[in-house]
């Protein structure tokens, strides 16, 4: 998805399988796969088949972003932001989805924060990493802000963003009182405040 290719997955592939996952070496070997050169056609045969049958319609979309970028040498996110960077055809790929991703969660976080003054939180957004908001939570708030993180994120976005069209699930992880982000349990998916167990 973020622009590589069967040859350079099939050589880091490999390299795994020799020297860190015996059973699947010796799976690939009751195959009749010992050597590199029999595993790359294999990848290349899964790649295409990831892209054609799996994503096909990701693919297309893909192909005619490409076009678009250089024909009109910009793209617009759904979010509103136009990219005019130089931009190569893995990029091109990359600055829309990651682009308007991390639109969404900044959109989340401001709402949220905004929340937390309303509502005179002692809890403090502390910022964040990645896909993730990052909170400091007095345990007496933590199920108010387990609720509108959820709110924020599957309700309010979506009455923001028309154009978003596949519900949003949120989860949580936390540490324990006093705790590290360093060292996080997985509560599962919110839901209305509740934290549920994965399945």
């Amino acid at each position: 998805f973020y622009g590589s290719f069967y040859v350079l997955i099939a050589k880091s592939m490999w390299e795994y399988v020799q020297n860190e996952n015996p059973e699947l070496k010796k799976h690939l070997a009751s195959k009749g796969i010992t050597t590199y050169a029999q595993y790359e056609p294999i990848v290349q045969k899964a790649e295409d088949y990831f892209w054609k049958d799996m994503f096909g319609m990701h693919s297309k979309w893909k192909d005619k972003k490409w076009r678009e970028y250089q024909k009109q040498g910009y793209l617009e996110s759904y979010t509103g932001f136009r990219l005019h960077a130089p931009l190569d055809k893995k990029a091109v790929m990359n600055y829309l989805p990651q682009g308007t991703s991390a639109q969404c969660l900044f959109w989340i976080i401001n709402h949220m924060q905004a929340k937390a003054e309303e509502l005179g939180w002692k809890s403090v957004l502390i910022g964040e990493i990645h896909d993730s908001h990052i909170w400091s939570i007095m345990p007496e708030e933590e199920a108010e802000i387990d609720y509108w993180v959820w709110y924020y994120t599957t309700i309010g976005i979506q009455e923001e963003w028309k154009w978003m069209t596949i519900p949003l699930v949120v989860e949580k992880d936390r540490s324990d009182l006093g705790g590290t982000w360093a060292v996080m349990h997985e509560c599962g998916a919110l839901n209305g405040g509740l934290c549920l167990p994965k399945e």
